[in-house]
């Protein structure tokens, strides 16, 4: 482990920042030891994310193909679509969605501002976007209206569920007592659910749950692939679990070049300023063990979860009915 500590937080390097002419923004954190330099390269709103608002999870950029059900929106593109996909249209569409002035290039390592600023501009100093730029991403709702879905997967020897709900924004006044309440819950092998569904249960071979940031909204959610026998078992679990490694890990990971960058850029991308890079572990020691019951009572509460099981009806059927009425769909 690294030799920091309450009182020694992580040091944020000086970074120098410019932006180039095509609107690009540069940051160079300088750091010493390995003789190597890291680059990552972040672009905002290039994804589905920022797509027609109106059809949720329909990206406006693959062709359009007619649906059997109209009614209800795609998640994913369709054969068809993929088929009438050619190469005009990817060149188009990388044009038009990776944009230098919505991009941040990150360069650390045991190399100079002016060179990596030199570097930058002869790589990619002349980058240019084309066609409208894609829509911001849309702020995502801070509430909904729990459902229950249960999908058939006739002769499936498995079931698989789904737990979630809304969350908040990475800049959200919350995030740090959430973060560490994800953690604890379902964020890695030591986390509540995995030891109580696979450890002494043998339910699963993995469970995982916990909240993901990003910067217009968030999600709060968690899963599992069980046998049939335990479906209404494990989601019992799951919801009893909603009612010390995070700082450490955080600490040894970002003392790699590569890391650090890859840092930087992933918090621009949910906007987090440079500065959070070193602010984020002496938060999570001011957690209080309230303020984490604080925000697992408002946001893992488990009457405003939504549940989505997907297995053999004559199977799961039954062990569904306790957690509500489900809306089946036919696979």
């Amino acid at each position: 482990m690294p030799d920091y500590a309450k009182d020694k937080p992580l040091p944020v390097p000086q970074i120098a920042k410019k932006k180039l002419a095509s609107g690009l923004e540069v940051w160079v954190p300088p750091r010493t030891g390995v003789l190597r330099v890291d680059m990552v390269l972040a672009v905002r709103d290039a994804g589905l994310g920022a797509d027609d608002h109106s059809r949720p999870g329909s990206p406006t950029c693959w062709p359009k193909s007619r649906s059997p059900r109209p009614s209800r929106p795609r998640t994913a593109p369709t054969a068809e679509s993929i088929g009438a996909t050619g190469e005009e249209l990817l060149r188009s569409e990388h044009a038009r969605r990776f944009r230098p002035e919505r991009a941040l290039l990150v360069i650390t390592g045991r190399i100079g501002e002016a060179e990596a600023m030199r570097l930058a501009q002869q790589a990619i100093g002349e980058w240019k976007a084309s066609g409208p730029a894609a829509a911001g991403a849309p702020r995502v709702a801070a509430a909904a209206k729990p459902v229950r879905r249960r999908l058939e997967r006739a002769g499936s020897v498995q079931s698989t569920v789904r737990v979630g709900g809304p969350g908040i924004p990475a800049a959200a006044g919350e995030q740090i007592p959430l973060r560490l309440a994800s953690t604890i819950l379902g964020g890695g092998f030591s986390s509540r659910v995995n030891l109580k569904l696979r450890e002494e249960k043998d339910y699963t071979y993995g469970a995982s749950a916990g909240a993901t940031l990003l910067r217009e909204g968030g999600n709060v959610a968690g899963g599992a692939d069980v046998r049939n026998e335990v479906t209404g078992a494990t989601l019992a679990d799951y919801l009893a679990e909603y009612k010390r490694y995070v700082a450490g890990s955080y600490l040894l990971r970002n003392q790699m070049l590569g890391e650090v960058a890859g840092t930087l850029a992933s918090n621009w991308l949910v906007g987090l300023p440079a500065e959070f890079l070193g602010q984020y572990v002496p938060l999570i020691e001011k957690v209080t063990p309230e303020q984490v019951r604080a925000v697992a009572k408002k946001y893992l509460a488990p009457e405003n979860q939504s549940i989505v099981a997907v297995g053999d009806a004559k199977a799961v059927g039954e062990q569904l009915k306790p957690f509500g009425a489900f809306t089946v769909t036919e696979q």
